[in-house]
């Protein structure tokens, strides 16, 4: 996911474009977008893509394509989706795109559009069907209030990853919960400091650096956790510990600073 500037006001620069999204990638987007019409016809608002597809900058086997598909269904009819056909497209979509990292397709209800959703809309991601909604969201500042408002919640992620854990069985499920979960704290990570640095990036090496800057007492613990996203554990032992230490100190200084 690209890194943005800031203008004078500390607004965030919008640098996602349609025009960014070309070839293989351009094909899959197109895949991606005419299966969801499909499946949802007239309950169907608006498709962004967003992250470095959306930039421009997708890499063969490291980029995924992230895909919101804003509807009018309500959070257990989303469900019913889910269940129904989303999975079993994503791994069709996977299979016959082999050389992207995850086709992932999101559903929204246009009600109860997450904080951090409309913020990616805004600013990361670009309208390839519908409604365009960029006129209607607010401009987004980089401050404080931004961040806490559209953080992720890293003590549900990492209840959701010890349930996952739980029932996880083979070295490969292990290895993608790792990677998620290390991903999504390295995220939540730099919302405690992201307000005070003078650009916004969901990239996680940029993060971890922009991280070790003001807690440079936690780099070690901030670099192991950039590993497990590198290289995830194949052991559920090292994930849980790590969610015992790191993982808890982080929790305790995300509510210090937002409450």
């Amino acid at each position: 996911m690209a890194t943005l500037g800031i203008d004078e006001n500390r607004f965030l620069v919008k640098k996602a474009s349609t025009e960014n999204i070309t070839g293989k990638w351009e094909e899959v987007v197109n895949e991606m977008v005419k299966t969801c019409r499909e499946h949802l016809g007239n309950r169907l608002i608006s498709v962004y893509v967003g992250g470095s597809v959306a930039h421009g900058e997708a890499v063969d086997v490291k980029s995924d394509i992230d895909l919101y598909a804003i509807t009018d269904l309500n959070d257990e009819k989303i469900k019913e989706a889910q269940n129904s056909w989303v999975n079993s497209e994503m791994d069709r979509l996977n299979k016959l795109y082999p050389f992207q990292r995850g086709a992932e397709i999101n559903l929204f209800f246009i009600d109860k559009l997450p904080e951090g959703k409309k913020l990616q809309m805004k600013v990361f991601a670009t309208r390839v069907w519908g409604k365009d909604f960029d006129l209607e969201l607010p401009p987004i500042r980089l401050d404080k209030e931004t961040c806490g408002r559209v953080r992720l919640s890293m003590e549900r992620d990492i209840d959701i990853a010890r349930e996952k854990l739980e029932t996880a069985s083979d070295v490969k499920e292990i290895k993608k919960i790792g990677f998620e979960i290390a991903k999504r704290l390295i995220r939540s990570a730099g919302m405690m400091c992201m307000w005070r640095a003078d650009f916004y990036t969901m990239e996680t090496d940029k993060l971890v650096d922009m991280f070790i800057s003001f807690y440079p007492d936690k780099e070690k613990e901030m670099r192991n956790l950039y590993e497990f996203e590198k290289y995830p554990p194949s052991d559920k032992g090292d994930i849980l510990a790590m969610f015992d230490s790191f993982g808890e100190w982080l929790m305790e200084e995300d509510r210090k600073i937002f409450g």
